[in-house]
């Protein structure tokens, strides 16, 4: 390869690298619509409801692929990046606190990062990166395998 060509091809490399973060945002805001179901209740207020289903093996996969950096691969907020976190990763494991996350947050967290409900910024928004179904495969993953527990309400 020429030397014009490996600094045209140095340049063009650095260029996808740092325009990335910016294309998962904006596709973020577009798949996030894709992620709920809308209707309107007997007064007409929006309600807006994440699609609860989906493939906890299929979403083992995804995890252990994209989550288990930070939150270990049995979700329990060890992961080989925790060490260089503050704060710390949840504990997914702890079935009582997931117990207490609803689908629609667990969707939120995982589509626009921590800092979208009021929690660390260090949790990366995922929507652009992930798509809807990887996302509801791995909340059912973490419901059935990692917290072994469903969303009990407030």
């Amino acid at each position: 390869m020429s030397k014009t060509a490996s600094v045209l091809f140095a340049l063009f490399a650095t260029t996808i690298v740092l325009l990335a973060p910016i294309s998962s945002f904006a596709r973020s805001s577009y798949d996030e619509a894709r992620l709920y179901k809308s209707s309107q209740d007997s007064k007409g207020a929006v309600l807006v409801k994440a699609e609860a289903e989906g493939d906890p093996t299929k979403g083992m996969g995804v995890f252990q692929a994209n989550c288990a950096a930070c939150h270990g691969t049995e979700g329990k907020g060890n992961g080989p990046a925790a060490a260089a976190l503050d704060p710390k990763p949840r504990n997914l494991s702890d079935a009582d606190y997931v117990s207490r996350l609803s689908n629609d947050h667990l969707v939120k967290v995982i589509t626009d990062g921590g800092a979208s409900v009021g929690k660390s910024p260090m949790m990366a928004a995922w929507g652009g990166i992930l798509s809807k179904d990887d996302i509801l495969n791995v909340i059912a993953y973490i419901r059935k395998d990692i917290c072994k527990c469903e969303y009990k309400g407030k």
